[in-house]
């Protein structure tokens, strides 16, 4: 396989999910779980003969991730993707920390390009600086976006032995980063007589010093020495990746690994001088995985005349409905059967495989147009709320933002949160997207405005012959939400009217490649309701397409997509 015909599948390069267990201390995680994902020492050697090679070329092009998140307001600020280049020689291009996952992939699946393709990808301006871009960025890319990489899906997480961007190096690295690699302004980067790609020029000939520190954080980058995977997990709301004992641990065994190799690594890198922990210090008892075994619960009468019933814990879940405020007649009632089986079917489906954290937007927006009109769109809410149903009675853990519903849910969802205009949709979303525990899937099924007005003060007069309103684009919930939903599984969906089928996919295809969803539920308009037409099409990547005759058909491929 070519480099670049392994970077085109790099999302169908399979890691292994991360399996259920327990680990008692730092010798039981690293042997049940750590030792398993590293990559073969033959492997890991070949890449350094690699990039050593590689490094020494005068006319290579370094990596270096920095500048590659801002707020939806701040896109301008980020520059993935952009190349820099000196006088002397020395070339750079900016990315994001998914570029070192297509490193880690390779050196993983025993996959070692040669220096041949290595530099031709590269210099030539094919070889990917991650897969995340937005809009702002893409007037001054030199590099493409690439293929997503199925590790942070898989329970991963990409950890790092000697950070990239922190001060374990043997100077100041955070003061001084700013001034060797400068954000600049976007119209720095530009068009020049002599290429066909934009790039920023600075005529600066003393760079020896930059070009070590380019060098020492590019193989802290792309070196797969320098990784190792591990739960996507916290403990004391600090992802366990950073863990000054867990380093410290993987580096004693990296040195007993690798030898004198690790030794040169560590100067080319400009490491400072690392001081062992010791492991004995760090006590913990860690659960992982995405599956955990099934708990029994039963119910138990109470005789507390206040509480109709509670119910009795076994294992590690209780079904508590003791808050319930629904009293008639001088008693509480029971939750409806329907709850009380949705709530059951969602604890024994949690031990499944692959359960999910799953964001879901539904229903319409509205937006005012005066004190007491407004624009809405047409959305009843009820597809979302059957999707959202169905995911939590198979397991998964669904967060839905609501905006305007005429149609109402069976049963009540735990995770609720109300937000019935699109600023508010939107910064509700961003909010959850930015949470520590983030999903890991978000589906796009609200009908935001796409046009609105800002509302008139007070409420304008009846009677009167016209009223026009200019209306204006909104903001693009699903393009908005990339730039916080790091590498998750997002849906979109997609409704039209009066065109053909192959117009949807087409539309829907698009909306695949502007906003990096991974799969689109296309509609036509007319067709709803009709029980002659499929329910939807469930649209992938490479332009194929499923049809769907129901909405439990629907549900069910969801399910099957994100699971």
């Amino acid at each position: 396989m070519s480099l670049m015909s392994f970077l085109n599948s790099s999302n169908k390069q399979k890691v292994a999910v991360l399996p259920d267990g327990n680990a008692s201390d730092l010798d039981e995680l690293f042997t049940n779980l750590i030792e398993k994902t590293l990559p073969k020492i033959e492997t890991v050697i070949k890449w350094d003969n690699l990039l050593l090679e590689y490094i020494q070329q005068k006319d290579a092009v370094f990596f270096i991730r920095r500048y590659a998140s801002a707020s939806n307001k701040q896109w301008d600020l980020i520059r993935r993707g952009f190349l820099t280049e000196y006088s002397s020689g020395l070339k750079y291009v900016f990315c994001d920390n998914y570029l070192a996952h297509y490193f880690y992939l390779m050196a993983l699946k025993d996959f070692v390009p040669t220096i041949n393709e290595f530099n031709k990808l590269i210099k030539s301006r094919n070889f990917p600086y991650g897969y995340m871009k937005t809009s702002a960025e893409e007037p001054y890319q030199a590099y493409p976006k690439g293929k997503s990489v199925n590790i942070n899906k898989s329970g991963w997480k990409l950890a790092h032995l000697y950070s990239v961007n922190q001060n374990d190096y043997n100077f100041e690295y955070k003061k001084q980063s700013k001034k060797l690699f400068p954000r600049g302004e976007q119209i720095d980067w530009k068009f020049h007589n002599d290429n066909n790609y934009p790039s920023r020029r600075i005529e600066q000939e003393n760079t020896d010093y930059l070009r070590k520190v380019t060098i020492a954080h590019f193989l802290r980058l792309v070196h797969p020495i320098n990784y190792f995977l591990v739960p996507k997990i916290k403990m004391s709301n600090i992802d366990i990746s950073e863990n000054p004992y867990l380093i410290s641990f993987m580096r004693e065994h990296n040195y007993r690994r690798f030898e004198e190799l690790l030794l040169g690594y560590e100067e080319l890198i400009m490491s400072k001088k690392i001081c062992i922990k010791d492991k004995s210090d760090f006590k913990f008892n860690l659960s992982y995985g995405l599956t955990y075994n099934s708990k029994s619960v039963v119910f138990e009468k109470n005789k507390n005349p206040d509480k109709k019933y509670n119910i009795k814990k076994v294992g590690n879940y209780i079904l508590d409905y003791s808050n319930i405020d629904s009293e008639k007649e001088g008693r509480r009632k029971q939750p409806s059967p329907t709850e009380i089986v949705a709530k059951l079917a969602n604890i024994t489906n949690s031990s499944l495989p692959n359960r999910k954290k799953i964001a879901i937007t539904l229903g319409a927006t509205r937006a005012p147009i005066d004190s007491v009109r407004a624009i809405q769109n047409a959305s009843s809410g009820k597809t979302g709320w059957a999707i959202a149903e169905h995911l939590f009675m198979m397991g998964h853990d669904v967060h839905c933002i609501v905006g305007k519903t005429s149609a109402a849910s069976s049963f009540e969802l735990p995770n609720i949160i109300r937000a019935g205009s699109p600023e508010d949709m939107l910064s509700e979303s961003i909010k959850i997207a930015k949470d520590d525990s983030n999903p890991d899937v978000w589906i796009h099924a609200a009908a935001v405005l796409d046009y609105s007005m800002p509302a008139e003060s007070g409420k304008r007069a009846s009677g009167q012959d016209s009223w026009n309103i200019e209306l204006k684009p909104t903001l693009k919930h699903i393009s908005e939400l990339s730039d916080y939903v790091g590498e998750c599984v997002r849906i979109g969906f997609k409704l039209e009217t009066s065109v053909s089928e192959e117009i949807l996919i087409k539309k829907s295809l698009d909306q695949i490649s502007k906003y990096g969803v991974d799969a689109v539920v296309a509609n036509l308009l007319e067709q709803i309701g009709d029980n002659q037409y499929p329910r939807a099409r469930f649209v992938i990547p490479d332009g194929s397409f499923k049809l769907l005759n129901s909405q439990m058909d629907l549900c069910d491929e969801l399910e099957k997509f994100i699971s």
